[in-house]
């Protein structure tokens, strides 16, 4: 019986699999939830908007707001998640005969957007410092390490220790994760002049947005946490 090009593809093992009507419906409305998250607390302020407003927003109910998220700091940190698990799936593309640093450095600093700087450095400034959001950033960063580890154990030198990778992953997401934050927090000190409660509005930054020099700054910077990382603190 002959088979068709379709039942070919799909039963190759590299072949990539198109989302289904489901899924697609799924995703928009996750999408539409983060954004209407996002747009409300950097409109209003993290205090003045509950789950209701979101779920108006968004055009969903309470229950199906659930159903996504457990809060709302969660949704408003689901963009770093997506990056982390964008980084993370990029990791396979990677040439095979390139290095575990190469790899990490290379994934990192091509999933870095200037769209995502941006709603980072808003944030920032309409939660400064809210604690469960805070809370939920460490999170995400802490279930990506898990997950980067068994990623490139098929790259790691023969032999060696898991330990070593476990520790060198470790070390690679808290150094990023760092940098991310203080280039943000250097930014949102640029911001001081236009008044502590201007500076947590959206409005705030409207006329600031991030240059592609920004973006090009602070993927050296990414670049070179992970170089310290790698060959350590031989100035200190």
């Amino acid at each position: 019986m002959p088979v068709s090009s379709a039942q070919q593809s799909a039963s190759r093992p590299d072949a990539v699999r198109e989302p289904g009507r489901r899924e697609l419906n799924r995703a928009a409305t996750r999408a539409a939830i983060i954004d209407a998250a996002i747009s409300l607390v950097l409109e209003h302020g993290r205090d003045h908007v509950n789950v209701e407003q979101i779920a108006e927003h968004a055009g969903v109910s309470r229950r199906t707001f659930f159903n996504y998220f457990p809060g709302i700091d969660a949704a408003l940190n689901a963009p770093t998640e997506d990056l982390l698990v964008k980084a993370r799936q990029q990791i396979e593309n990677r040439p095979a005969d390139e290095s575990v640093i190469d790899v990490v450095m290379q994934v990192f600093t091509s999933s870095v957007t200037s769209s995502y700087l941006q709603q980072c450095l808003e944030l920032a400034a309409a939660l400064d410092g809210h604690a469960e959001f805070l809370q939920y950033e460490l999170m995400a960063w802490d279930e990506a390490e898990s997950r980067f580890v068994t990623a490139l154990q098929q790259r790691a030198p023969e032999g060696m220790p898991r330990i070593r990778l476990v520790v060198f992953v470790a070390s690679v997401l808290a150094s990023c994760r760092a940098t991310i934050n203080v280039w943000l927090g250097e930014r949102h000190q640029g911001t001081a002049a236009i008044g502590a409660a201007e500076s947590r509005t959206h409005a705030a930054f409207a006329g600031a947005a991030l240059t592609d020099a920004d973006l090009i700054n602070l993927k050296d910077q990414l670049l070179e946490a992970v170089k310290t990382v790698r060959d350590g603190y031989q100035d200190l």
